[in-house]
């Protein structure tokens, strides 16, 4: 755009809650023991590679790691490295992270698992709903 050239939060900030610790903190200058950061997840995938037989995989950008797959399952690592320090640094307290697994593939263009992304989004919020009240309520 113009003279920039922009990258969308989903392929670098797949779970925007560090981020959003990030400007907190050091940009608006607000106290961390005032940050509160309720985060919604779009899914973590479990399942891009078989384990089976991997010892005798010949691993390499050539075909190895798959293409597609490897940039799912960083997309997911930082993810999953984002709620771990946000956690480690606010706590229960002042963070919650709504997400679900799956061992299905969650890439980002598959269309044809919408409907079950839906049902475990709802699943997901259901189960949760009473800790979802508890940590909005909290001061």
């Amino acid at each position: 755009m113009g003279n920039y050239l922009l990258a969308d939060g989903g392929l670098w900030a797949n779970n925007p809650s560090l981020v959003g610790l990030t400007e907190a903190i050091g940009k608006l200058k607000i106290n961390q023991s005032d940050v509160k950061i309720f985060s919604i997840g779009t899914g973590i995938g479990n399942k891009y590679y078989e384990i089976d037989g991997s010892e005798n995989k010949n691993w390499g950008m050539i075909g190895g790691w798959e293409g597609s797959k490897l940039v799912d399952t960083i997309l997911n690592l930082q993810s999953i490295t984002s709620d771990n320090m946000v956690k480690l640094v606010l706590g229960e307290n002042q963070y919650m992270r709504l997400n679900f697994s799956s061992d299905q593939n969650l890439a980002m263009d598959k269309f044809d698992i919408l409907e079950s992304l839906k049902s475990k989004a709802d699943h997901t919020f259901t189960y949760e709903i009473n800790k979802i009240k508890k940590f909005l309520s909290q001061e």
